[in-house]
């Protein structure tokens, strides 16, 4: 790429790609940003902080609360 390519060239350049190779792109400078802020105060990921809680979190499984909430909703619903 030339020095002299500017932003507005680049954007451009950009929006001709296919939606597949623009996901690839973005993906490409997001990795090339999170190396180079590496050891820079970088910004955390959600992967830095998968399985850092017990599971179950507040002592119910997901699936069940979500079919216990269900549940307590058509019953509500129900008596009105």
């Amino acid at each position: 790429m030339d020095i002299q390519t500017t932003y507005e060239d680049v954007l451009q350049r950009a929006e001709k790609l296919p939606p597949g190779q623009r996901l690839l792109l973005i993906e490409h400078l997001l990795r090339q940003m999170r190396n180079t802020q590496a050891g820079q105060d970088a910004y955390p990921v959600w992967e830095d902080y998968a399985a850092s809680a017990p599971y179950p979190l507040c002592g119910e499984d997901a699936q069940a609360w979500v079919s216990r909430t269900r549940r307590e909703s058509d019953e509500s619903r129900g008596q009105q």
